[in-house]
């Protein structure tokens, strides 16, 4: 609530003493100085609206950040686009995001795989700014519940965002539509904003609708989907050093060339 200046200076020159209130010009000068230390009051009281995290933006939302040691830019905040071909099927689970020909792409192997991120959008901003909030309490009271997790996780992407898989080694978060590729980009940067537990292994999924299961919270026969690992393709290990692609081979940078010698494929 805004500070009412005039109300805070009427409440003051009431206390004013009776035989004192004759006087106009004792009551100008206490006035005039009230006035200013009115105007002090207002200030001050704009500075904490102003770092407001729900309602914040620009360079106070900026502070926030730096307050919570989560800055707008991040050196290693959004993965590199390279060159390679969009999954176009409905059941293709590759998260990783891809640019086709004369569209300006790389190949995976040239140069570092991340790039700076700088967060512009202050609402994308705000959302994780919220998430790591909650981290920082769980980590500072040892509190990383369920409770914790979802409350982090809601922040950052509504209720879109379910827990389909919680064990001692590993937790699956799954948002109900599919990611966009910009999101996918930075989605790496979620794990060190959410409650996760150290050594504790960050998944996540996600698929169209209501996530198939049965009970409470779950979709029902016909009317949900299964959800899909997020995987990243130049994180995997190929079952063989020759070159060629799919989960088989190699693919780029790293493989060699199939001399004919089956005894050369080394399947593990």
């Amino acid at each position: 609530m805004a500070i009412d200046k005039a109300a805070m200076e009427e409440e003051r020159i009431n206390r004013v003493l009776t035989q004192y209130r004759e006087s106009p010009n004792l009551l100008g000068l206490i006035r005039a100085v009230l006035s200013e230390l009115a105007d002090v009051a207002e200030r001050g009281d704009a500075i904490q609206s102003a770092f407001n995290i729900d309602t914040s933006v620009g360079d106070q939302l900026t502070m926030i950040g730096k307050w919570l040691g989560w800055p707008r830019t991040h050196c290693q905040g959004s993965r590199a686009k390279v060159f390679g071909f969009a999954c176009e099927d409905d059941d293709c689970s590759v998260g990783y995001p891809v640019l086709g020909f004369c569209e300006g792409a790389r190949f995976a192997c040239d140069g570092a795989q991340f790039e700076e991120y700088t967060f512009k959008d202050d609402e994308l901003y705000r959302r994780y700014l919220k998430a790591r909030a909650v981290a920082i309490n769980s980590a500072q009271t040892n509190d990383y519940t369920r409770e914790s997790l979802v409350a982090a996780a809601t922040a950052m992407f509504g209720e879109e965002c379910v827990i389909v898989k919680e064990g001692r080694a590993e937790i699956i978060l799954c948002l109900t539509r599919f990611f966009t590729s910009d999101e996918l980009q930075i989605i790496h940067l979620a794990e060190h904003v959410l409650p996760i537990a150290p050594g504790v292994k960050l998944t996540w999924a996600h698929c169209d609708g209501a996530i198939f299961g049965f009970g409470a919270g779950w979709g029902e026969m016909c009317t949900s989907s299964f959800y899909k690992i997020i995987t990243d393709p130049l994180e995997r290990k190929p079952k063989s050093g020759i070159f060629g692609f799919g989960p088989d081979w190699s693919g780029f940078c790293t493989g060699r060339f199939y001399s004919g010698d089956p005894a050369d494929l080394e399947f593990l």
